[in-house]
């Protein structure tokens, strides 16, 4: 996984910031009443509000932590919201379906492995009594899902250069 070494809640924050950046540009140009640009304004408030709320669950996951059961219930939970909400484009259901395809192809294999690794880490073996390793590698899992959401939003509506 080429990020791990930086906590991934930074690497979120830098994102939120950057989508909280691009829709100040777009107020202090008057795009958010142009009906060209309703598409990416709706797609920019749909991504900050979902950064927002995994950042919301990794700052409350010490909370979850106690029994191994309910937090995977939680975690698969969040991650499952994730990829369920829409933000309201027309004719965004089909959209999804194409999108999904799409991000899991060639061009996205390195995010879609990072999911993959940092899920596979919870195996058998695993020590669920080190809650600290617990605690980093649950917030990579969830980054690791933020990440490949961003650029499966992508597909949908490009907001990213």
């Amino acid at each position: 996984m080429k990020s791990t070494y930086r906590l991934g809640k930074e690497e979120l924050l830098e994102k939120l910031n950057y989508y909280i950046n691009r829709k100040k540009l777009a107020e202090e140009k008057g795009f958010l009443g142009n009906p060209k640009y309703k598409s990416i304004i709706t797609e920019l408030n749909f991504r900050i509000n979902e950064l927002k709320n995994i950042l919301l669950c990794i700052d409350v996951l010490p909370n979850h932590m106690t029994d191994i059961g309910e937090l995977f219930k939680y975690m698969s939970s969040v991650v499952n919201q994730l990829f369920k909400t829409k933000a309201g484009h027309d004719g965004e259901e089909n959209m999804l379906k194409a999108a999904l395809d799409k991000a899991i192809d060639q061009k996205h294999t390195d995010i879609w492995n990072d999911i993959n690794s940092a899920m596979e880490l919870f195996d058998k073996d695993y020590s669920f009594e080190n809650k600290l390793q617990l605690h980093v590698d649950l917030i990579n899992y969830l980054v690791r899902n933020a990440l490949f959401f961003i650029a499966y939003r992508e597909i949908i509506c490009k907001i990213d250069p």
